[in-house]
């Protein structure tokens, strides 16, 4: 990771991966509410089915987990900046007491 890396947008990817992970999970529900609504829809393998929606439901769960690490990430380095920013305002003064000198 580079000093370049903008927390701004990794918490805009957090957000958007956790809204992904929402939808899918509605989506998952709502596809086995619509196994048991829609005649026909039941043609498609009971185990195919399972396998599916377990699959996104990790999917789901995998996005959510991105995102809070991405979120995390770019708290930390939020936090670096901010102390690399005071380290070199410490030198800078430092630089001057000795400039004074």
């Amino acid at each position: 990771m580079t000093l370049d890396f903008d927390p701004a947008t990794a918490h805009q990817f957090a957000t958007t991966g956790t809204y992904i992970a929402a939808e899918v999970s509605h989506a998952t529900n709502t596809t086995t509410a619509a196994v048991d609504a829609v005649p026909g829809l039941g043609l498609i393998g009971e185990d195919f089915r399972a396998l599916l929606i377990t699959a996104m439901t990790n999917h789901a769960n995998h996005l959510g987990g991105c995102a809070h690490t991405v979120t995390d990430q770019a708290d930390h380095v939020a936090t670096y900046r901010a102390q690399i920013s005071g380290l070199d305002q410490r030198i800078g003064d430092g630089l001057d007491n000795i400039g004074q000198l």
